[in-house]
């Protein structure tokens, strides 16, 4: 008996669906509030970290979901995203976002950072916020999402706002959870090899079959 194309087809999907999941993002929700009389209701937004190659991992801030936004208060207190990464050597930031550009150590509130990435496009103090998302890369022979480590204070990221109470200050995270995307654009080699093992296996099933 033949096996049919539906089969075929199917059993190639779960193959392909395997190596979808060859990539993965964390998340980090920015719980801490450190602003002067609270900046709201938390969480103030989110950090992920998603591993688009070997060496690169693209960051991104957003602080839609509780209207926050990004503001540079002068006040020392953390930019518009610090953090640390470890094992520095030689890290590239590319800040794609406009309005945004890379920075180097900073102590904030919530610890001291040897990384930034500043709000330059913000006033002084609380004008002119700006909404983001933030998009930057960080690139780094062998970087993963566990090259970010805690900064001195314990918070792998802080950042500061303007919540939707009109107050100011530094927000922070501390602890990130690990999600699967659920496409990844290119699979990994042994995703790749393992697709290719089980196609040869399938076309021997097929011709088992056929000769039977």
């Amino acid at each position: 008996m033949k096996l049919s194309k539906l089969h075929i087809l199917f059993s190639v999907a779960l193959i392909l669906a395997s190596a979808s999941l060859a990539h993965a993002d964390e998340i980090f929700s920015l719980t801490k509030d450190n602003c002067t009389g609270t900046c709201g209701t938390g969480p103030f937004g989110t950090v992920t970290l998603t591993d688009t190659s070997s060496s690169v991992i693209t960051v991104t801030v957003d602080l839609s979901e509780s209207g926050a936004k990004f503001v540079n208060t002068g006040k020392g207190n953390a930019l518009a995203l610090d953090f640390d990464i470890a094992g520095l050597t030689s890290t590239a930031i590319n800040v794609i976002t406009t309005g945004f550009t890379a920075g180097g150590k900073d102590k904030s509130n919530l610890g001291t950072f040897d990384l930034s990435v500043a709000c330059s496009g913000c006033g002084p103090g609380a004008s002119k916020p700006l909404t983001g998302p933030l998009v930057f890369t960080v690139t780094k022979t062998g970087i993963t999402d566990a090259s970010f480590i805690a900064g001195s204070g314990g918070y792998f990221f802080a950042s500061d706002i303007i919540g939707n109470n009109g107050k100011t200050g530094s927000v922070g995270a501390l602890d990130g959870v690990p999600v699967h995307r659920s496409l990844a654009p290119v699979p990994e080699p042994a995703s790749i090899a393992l697709l290719g093992t089980g196609l040869l296996g399938l076309a021997g099933a097929v011709r088992r079959r056929v000769a039977a």
